[in-house]
């Protein structure tokens, strides 16, 4: 992409979403906890979600409000959203990501809780979280860029399902043999590191 495009690109990236619950930062909690982890959701992902597969083109706001063109395309949108209100403990939009355009913001850790107003680059999956996890008086499409989606290579597909495989049929390997078990603990760790 050009300078300005990937400039956007870098705006909306977010990466994953890593954060503590406000109601329990800075507190030892000594109950039993329990937590449960999604085993393998990105190569879940990348395997049978659709993906941008062409450049991102302009594209006109009502675009966006379509669904057969939201089922059709992915999209880049610059956002500003008027009188956000968290709807939940867990802050997902990033204060760094909105810092220079935000205003009266309350933040939680580098997170927004509320602001009167913020404009944000993000993709049509980070617009339906932020819709979901806050309560918005009003969104303005200020930019709008659309790509078509498809499934990924199959050649891709493959790699990552080989890559998998040999994960899951090697983690935990067992053997009275250090040296093979060593062997067989380097494979995996490198399969793993490929499918991450």
């Amino acid at each position: 992409p050009n300078t300005e495009m990937y400039l956007r690109y870098w705006w909306a990236f977010a990466g994953g979403y890593t954060h503590a619950n406000v109601l329990n930062s800075n507190r030892v909690i000594t109950d039993l906890i329990t937590s449960m982890d999604e085993s393998s959701a990105y190569p879940f992902v990348m395997c049978t979600e659709r993906f941008p597969v062409q450049p991102f083109r302009k594209a006109r706001e009502s675009e966006f409000y379509d669904s057969e063109k939201r089922e059709k395309y992915a999209f880049l949108l610059k956002v500003r959203f008027i009188n956000m209100q968290s709807r939940f403990y867990n802050h997902y939009l990033q204060y760094e990501k909105v810092k220079s355009t935000i205003k009266n913001p309350v933040t939680d850790n580098g997170r927004v809780v509320s602001c009167d107003s913020c404009e944000y680059w993000l993709t049509d999956v980070d617009f339906d979280i932020i819709m979901t996890n806050y309560h918005v008086d009003r969104v303005d499409i200020l930019e709008c860029f659309k790509s078509y989606k498809d499934y990924l290579d199959i050649r891709i597909i493959k790699f990552i399902l080989d890559l998998y495989i040999k994960k899951t049929k090697l983690k935990n390997f067992t053997s009275d043999d250090p040296e093979e078990v060593e062997h067989i603990n380097q494979i995996y760790r490198a399969s793993k590191a490929l499918l991450n």
